[in-house]
């Protein structure tokens, strides 16, 4: 801000944002939240020194798609989701879900949804931050993520539906297993849909399409819960 209004005297400012909460903030001068607010005053005391007004105008994120591209840059690959065909079955046969963990603005399957980055539509900043067993999730995280969110899950005692690569020969695998509270589903493509989809570029191939084996998970880190799944895994191979 500094930076940019420092020479700015007498002049009305408007700021375009694709944050409602931005636009709220600067509109009611305010807000109830201390680090909102903190931030907003400083904004306003920074203008109302140089005899500046500011006023802030919502601008849809679908309409502000150079300024998204450029946000999301670095990690642009990181955007894959799944077709909600794929979401909506796995929503009928496991759900419903209270939360969408590591979402962000352009992939989230509802709402609300926790990010793992800044994201200014997202109800938690960072998935790893909060307690998980208030909450039963869906998730379909960057793959790198699993391992920690599988040891997460067994620390909060928390219930999670996951989506999954089926890699069998990674070291998480193991862990995964233990976890478990149903048989698992592996997702098969119907009609020619693509599973995996770019929220930004429809037309955009994900490159490990034709061998991405996708799996649903039914997870929890409460003990009594997994070994109820797994005597009557035992039961039934009797």
């Amino acid at each position: 801000l500094e930076t940019n209004f420092k020479l700015k005297y007498n002049q009305h400012i408007q700021c375009f944002t694709d944050s409602s909460v931005a636009v709220s903030c600067i509109t009611k001068f305010g807000s109830c939240k201390p680090k909102l607010n903190k931030v907003t005053r400083e904004i306003w005391e920074h203008c109302i020194k140089r005899g500046n007004f500011i006023t802030a105008s919502h601008i849809p994120g679908v309409h502000n798609i150079n300024a998204d591209r450029l946000s999301r840059e670095h990690d642009i690959e990181l955007e894959w989701k799944l077709n909600p065909v794929f979401f909506n079955q796995i929503s009928s046969l496991f759900g419903p879900f209270e939360i969408d963990l590591f979402a962000s603005r352009v992939n989230f399957q509802m709402k609300p949804y926790a990010a793992w980055r800044p994201d200014p539509d997202a109800k938690i900043i960072n998935a790893f931050h909060c307690d998980w067993s208030k909450f039963y999730s869906y998730c379909f995280p960057p793959f790198t993520l699993i391992p920690q969110i599988l040891q997460k899950l067994k620390k909060d005692g928390a219930d999670m539906c996951i989506v999954i690569p089926f890699w069998k020969n990674q070291p998480f695998f193991s862990i995964l297993g233990s976890l478990l509270t149903d048989y698992p589903v592996l997702l098969r493509s119907v009609n020619s849909d693509k599973m995996l989809i770019h929220p930004i570029n429809r037309s955009k191939e994900h490159p490990l399409e034709d061998r991405l084996n996708l799996t649903v998970c039914r997870l929890s880190g409460d003990v009594w819960k997994t070994r109820v799944f797994l005597e009557r895994v035992q039961k039934s191979c009797w």
